[in-house]
């Protein structure tokens, strides 16, 4: 990749003419977030397409049990974790899931917008 201003010409030669500042900040935003996890795979290593269905598998799983069976599993994977966990997280660490955790409230809450206004 090139500097930051060579991909932004790069973009906007790319887009269509009649494009709004917001289309534009959305691209950006999705390049960013490209190089983001290009850099996190460069630094904290990739897993199998097998694993990640496995994965997902595991969550379709725990997505179909009844509300209390998901809590008391909940539960038990925290309380696993944090035996597992030797040192505290780094602020770095905290950070990033405070971020993951408020996109995923903000996500939900705008999903019960559009349910109760659809």
């Amino acid at each position: 990749m090139g500097t930051a201003k060579q991909e932004v010409e790069s973009l906007l030669t790319k887009l269509p003419d009649d494009c709004s500042l917001e289309d534009i900040q959305y691209h950006l935003y999705v390049i960013e977030k490209v190089r983001q996890g290009l850099d996190a795979a460069d630094t904290q290593g990739t897993i199998s397409q097998d694993e990640v269905e496995r994965r997902l598998e595991l969550l379709e799983t725990f997505d179909l049990l009844p509300e209390g069976e998901k809590r008391e599993v909940a539960k038990e994977i925290l309380r696993r974790t944090l035996e597992m966990r030797s040192t505290p997280m780094t602020e770095e660490e905290l950070v990033l899931n405070a971020e993951q955790l408020f996109l995923e409230i903000d996500r939900r809450e705008s999903e019960d917008g559009q349910s109760k206004s659809g």
